[in-house]
């Protein structure tokens, strides 16, 4: 392989060999740096004006046990929103939600009529469905069981929520299972 080398490759190897020429201070134009804002009178300033404001610190609304109570009923009640659709999707894929569709409603329409032996497979599904949409909610002992250490948490890093974020929380519960069926497939 043959590489092409013409006079500009060589013009550019001489200029880059050649050694650089060193400018001094007085070159430099310190004009060109200095921003176009308005003039600033630095004698004005005072080590009062730069002194850094102290902050109030915002009194605590909640306990740290009250805080533990409300995020514990947050993570609860999201638990409980959020996860039966999730596991009913997870559970009842493609076809197979069809037929848990059609068994839910002739078990809620005709309570009297017995599973046909092809419906038994879905219904086990129903029952496990059950069980573990039942054993979403926090129960006492669970609750319990976590409020102390988060309390203990919240207490140790000193984590105050503000007014906004417990209204949020607050707000939250309630309205969200209002909104929840606007995002649910009722066909």
């Amino acid at each position: 392989m043959k590489f092409n080398t013409d006079q500009k490759d060589d013009d550019l190897l001489k200029v880059l060999s050649e050694g650089t020429e060193a400018k001094s201070e007085t070159d430099i134009n310190q004009d060109d740096f200095k921003e176009q804002g308005p003039e600033i009178d630095e004698s004005n300033f005072s080590a009062r004006q730069l002194e850094p404001e102290i902050i109030q610190e915002e009194k605590q609304i909640l306990s740290f046990e009250d805080q533990a109570k409300l995020y514990i009923a947050f993570m609860d009640n999201s638990g409980s929103l959020f996860l039966p659709p999730m596991y009913q999707k997870r559970m009842f894929r493609g076809e197979l939600f069809n037929k848990y569709k059609d068994l839910k409603y002739k078990m809620a329409v005709h309570p009297e009529e017995s599973i046909l032996p092809e419906e038994k497979p879905v219904y086990e599904k129903m029952i496990l469905y059950k069980e573990l949409v039942e054993g979403v909610p926090f129960t006492k002992e669970e609750i319990n069981i976590m409020q102390p250490p988060l309390a203990a948490f919240l207490k140790k890093h000193n984590m105050k929520s503000s007014a906004e974020i417990l209204l949020m929380i607050a707000v939250g519960q309630v309205i969200v299972p209002r909104l929840m069926p606007l995002f649910m497939n009722f066909e």
